[in-house]
This record gives C-alpha cells, structure tokens and sequence, in this order.
C-alpha cells in the first residue's frame, strides 16, 4: 500500500511539471503569435509609405 501511495505521488509530481511545461510553451506561442501580429502591422505601414511614394512619382 505504501508502494502505491508512492507511485501516485510520483506520478502527481509529474503531470503538475508536464502541465507547468505546457503553460509555458503555450505562453511562448502566444508571444511569437504577438510578435508577428506587430510585423504585419509595421509590414502594412511601410508597404502604404511605398505606395504613396510611387504615386508621387
């Protein structure tokens, strides 16, 4: 029985540091997502001071 109250232990350990794991990718993706959202963003801006110039020629 000791065994056993061991076993469950361990294994509680284990999916609260996969979870923890979990979490943290999850946060790196939604920063990356973030990052690229900001790109587009400044992408578009320079993209319309293009056109603008080429107009102006």
């Amino acid at each position: 029985m000791k065994r056993l109250k061991i076993i469950i232990i361990i294994l509680l350990l284990l999916i609260v540091c996969l979870l923890a794991k979990n979490t943290q990718h999850h946060f790196q993706i939604i920063e990356k997502d973030n990052q690229i959202e900001k790109l587009k963003q400044e992408n578009l801006k320079y993209q319309y001071q293009i056109e603008t110039l080429n107009e102006q020629w």
